[in-house]
């Protein structure tokens, strides 16, 4: 018998290891800016392309810029909107 799966926050269903495919921004929308930043997070530690990665986070209101941000390990993060 299987072990019951604990209950996640909406951004780690979203952006777990076990999911298979990507989710379109569009089905991001409901997220606020740090659920999107957190996703972003876990979208580059999956080790996507790079241009996916910064499609991605334009698309959900990020730009990525060519400083590393020490803290989270991944390039800074600016916010557009």
């Amino acid at each position: 018998m299987k072990a019951a799966k604990k209950a996640q926050s909406t951004w780690e269903d979203i952006a777990s290891l076990e999911t298979t495919q990507l989710l379109n921004p569009p089905q991001l929308g409901h997220l606020d800016a740090e659920e999107r930043r957190e996703y972003l997070r876990r979208l580059f530690f999956m080790d996507v392309r790079l241009l996916t990665f910064v499609v991605t986070a334009r698309s959900l209101g990020f730009g990525v810029t060519c400083h590393w941000n020490h803290e989270t390990s991944m390039p800074h993060l600016v916010w557009l909107h």
